[in-house]
């Protein structure tokens, strides 16, 4: 293309399987775009711009409001856009996307590489239940609700809630979210420090749960439902309303207190340093299983039934 040029209605496009299409110039304004066939594609949009079609390689596009159709791309896409609307998309690489409003999706989202998403102070949600992130997912936004039907690994920062449901193991990495709320069918870890400003939901049926990293949860932790746990917290923790079948390992470099009742159905361990006090005065306590303290200072601790002490040092 040379010059400006403006299209009211549906524009199809459609190249021998080797040929590029190149719209890039300022100017352009398509209402709807359909790529029957093209190798790659470098779109230009001065407005909002509806996309659907094959492309054979890699996406380059920017527009106002993005609409994608059906669309299916063999490698990359990379798009900047202000608001961004997903309906049956699949990527055979990966997908960078920088959106100035809200994104979110209509239909399925497929991405067979790794995902960087930003919109900052915009939410995303991604929540269509067959959705699937196969590489990592690296977030920047205001608030996230995300599903994938398979396992996935995210990272990032977002001002307020983190909503993530896997249907398969959910894996964060180095995290900062101003609220939290985790299910997956089979386990929840860290591989970096989540910074969690607001409260902690975690659920992960009869999985484990191995949040170890130097964490930082602001507000109280509750596990709805898991087996074994451990959770590590760089500073003080609260445990909220929580039900384990397993075991619980709890580490702290502050004090450890309880503002929901706990359910521990085997043993279950804390750390909470020479210098803090460990509080868990809850009525609805039930500690099934042995009870042991590395290291605490003052100790207080409630059962609703009987009560197993292990080992303690307490100083």
């Amino acid at each position: 293309d040379s010059g400006a040029l403006t299209m009211g209605g549906t524009l199809t496009l459609a190249t021998a399987a080797n040929k590029n299409i190149v719209l890039d110039t300022a100017g352009k304004d398509f209402a709807s775009v359909v790529i029957g066939r093209a190798y790659d594609v470098t779109l230009s949009d001065a407005n909002a711009l509806t996309l659907s079609g094959a492309i054979a390689h890699d996406l380059q596009l920017g527009s106002g409001a993005l609409t994608l159709g059906s669309t299916t791309l063999g490698r990359h896409a990379s798009l900047n856009t202000s608001t961004a609307v997903f309906g049956d998309v699949t990527v055979g690489g990966d997908l960078a996307l920088s959106a100035s409003g809200a994104v979110s999706d209509s239909g399925v989202l497929v991405v067979k590489g790794a995902s960087t998403l930003s919109a900052t102070s915009q939410s995303v949600t991604l929540d269509s239940a067959n959705n699937d992130f196969v590489g990592a997912v690296t977030l920047t936004a205001a608030s996230v609700s995300l599903k994938d039907r398979n396992g996935l690994t995210l990272s990032g920062s977002i001002a307020g809630a983190l909503v993530l449901d896997a249907g398969a193991a959910l894996s964060l990495g180095a995290t900062a979210a101003g609220s939290v709320d985790l299910t997956a069918s089979n386990g929840i870890t860290d591989s970096g420090a989540l910074t969690v400003t607001g409260s902690t939901r975690l659920v992960a049926g009869s999985g484990d749960i191995v949040l170890n990293n130097a964490n930082d949860f602001g507000g109280a932790v509750s596990i709805v439902s898991a087996k074994d746990v451990s959770l590590n917290d760089a500073n003080a923790l609260d445990l909220g309303a929580s039900n384990l079948s397993g075991d619980l390992t709890v580490t702290t470099a502050g004090a450890l207190s309880d503002s929901g009742a706990l359910h521990i159905g085997g043993a279950a361990s804390f750390a909470v340093g020479s210098a803090n006090n460990l509080t868990l005065d809850n009525a609805g306590n039930d500690f099934v299983g042995t009870l042991s303290i590395a290291n605490a200072k003052d100790v207080t601790l409630r059962d609703a039934n009987t009560l197993s002490l292990g080992a303690l040092d307490i100083s």
